[in-house]
């Protein structure tokens, strides 16, 4: 229902971020989950207890990362896609921007052609085509594939952080991970504490403040 809290949760962080809403339902058995499985239309699928509980920075930081993945071709293809079907789709976006003129060998020749054809005639924006190119020009499909995985993982701890108005999930799932001190620990640690990050949580009316009193010079360190 759209009175429902996970009707009401999902559609102000779609607000927020500017994403379609998508067909909702929750699982009852999926627990502390958000997911977009594979599918014709976008789906968003909430386990119980982030149904019940949407608006808790834990769940909003899962919330928030299922939405990234739903814009992003879903959870197939950010997970499971062979990495030729991946790197395939980046390179039909490049052909479809002109940065590409023909897909490398090992990728999915079918694929790129799909999605080229899908974007025939659509706006390509240049700052994502021209990246995409040099990356499929750089390396194999399976070093293709885990640069977007990555890629991807690292955008999803930002969205996360931003849609929980808490950082403290998604550095708690870095941890857990064991990945603090790799390269995406360190890109979120610096997005955190970076004006881009303050300056948005400005304008979503999220609070920015620090609670601390300066010492007097005579009792500095």
């Amino acid at each position: 229902p759209e009175s429902a809290p996970a009707s009401l949760g999902v559609r102000a962080l779609c607000a927020a971020l500017g994403a379609p809403r998508p067909a909702l339902h929750v699982h009852a058995h999926a627990g502390e989950t958000a997911s977009v499985p594979t599918g014709t239309s976008s789906r968003l699928v909430l386990g119980r207890k982030v149904g019940a509980a949407p608006f808790t920075p834990q769940a909003r930081d899962r919330i928030g990362k299922a939405l990234l993945s739903m814009t992003t071709g879903g959870d197939f293809l950010r997970r499971q896609a062979p990495a030729p079907v991946l790197s395939g789709v980046l390179s039909g976006y490049a052909l479809a921007a002109g940065t590409l003129d023909a897909s490398p060998e090992d990728s999915d020749v079918r694929v790129a052609e799909a999605v080229a054809s899908a974007l025939s005639g659509v706006q390509v924006s240049l700052e994502l085509a021209a990246p995409a190119a040099r990356l499929l020009r750089s390396g194999s499909a399976d070093a293709v594939a885990a640069a977007v995985r990555a890629t991807l993982t690292m955008a999803g701890d930002r969205v996360g952080a931003v849609c929980a108005a808490d950082p403290r999930p998604a550095v708690a799932e870095v941890v857990a991970e064991g990945a603090l001190a790799s390269d995406r620990g360190v890109s979120l640690l610096g997005y955190l504490l970076s004006d881009d990050h303050m300056e948005l949580r400005r304008s979503l009316g999220y609070a920015v403040s620090f609670d601390w009193t300066p010492l007097p010079l005579e009792d500095a360190p």
